[in-house]
């Protein structure tokens, strides 16, 4: 069954390519979604899919060595103003 999530990527979320790396990961795994970064560290994708699902992307985020951890929250926060939003 499909659910709400708030999935929090920690790391070096400002280095080159990572923006392009996390949007490609969300299109291939979680289909549709919202990213905004939370300050220099983090970075928050919004998305609506299985528990499976956003395990293996927490899994592959981590894997790219730029992500240091990740947190999974049941559930949408929406973004604070100042952040951008890339719809995916």
């Amino acid at each position: 069954m499909k659910k709400q999530y708030t999935v929090t990527l920690s790391g070096r979320v400002k280095e080159l390519g990572f923006m392009r790396f996390t949007e490609d990961l969300c299109k291939r795994l979680l289909g549709h979604g919202i990213i905004y970064d939370v300050g220099y560290y983090e970075t928050k994708i919004l998305c609506e899919v299985e528990e499976s699902t956003v395990n293996e992307f927490c899994r592959l985020a981590k894997e790219s060595k730029m992500v240091t951890e990740t947190k999974v929250e049941e559930g949408i926060q929406l973004p604070y103003h100042g952040g951008f939003v890339v719809p995916v």
